[in-house]
């Protein structure tokens, strides 16, 4: 699990790279959950990397945002990163 400081003012994109676990599989879907709280802007996914565009959420406030993809082979798996509301 990741773990990144973003301020509350901030639209920024966080990714996840897959590419260890994936082997010689393809990325075909990605989905995002994210906690209330912060605000989903957009994703994209490559073959082996998923990245998703939030901002906003309440300061000192901690949110997950939780991966899930299927790959061309049928598997399935999610990740999970949290993102800590904070100044850097």
């Amino acid at each position: 699990m990741k773990d990144f400081v973003k301020d509350p003012g901030a639209l920024l994109d966080y990714g996840i790279n897959w590419t260890r676990w994936l082997g010689d599989d393809l990325i075909i879907d990605s989905t995002w959950d994210l906690d209330e709280g912060i605000d989903f802007i957009h994703d994209t996914h490559t073959d082996d990397v998923t990245r998703l565009w939030i901002e906003g959420g309440a300061l000192n406030k901690m949110y997950q945002c939780r991966n899930q993809i299927v790959t061309d082979e049928g598997r399935k798996d999610i990740r999970t990163i949290i993102i800590r509301i904070g100044f850097k």
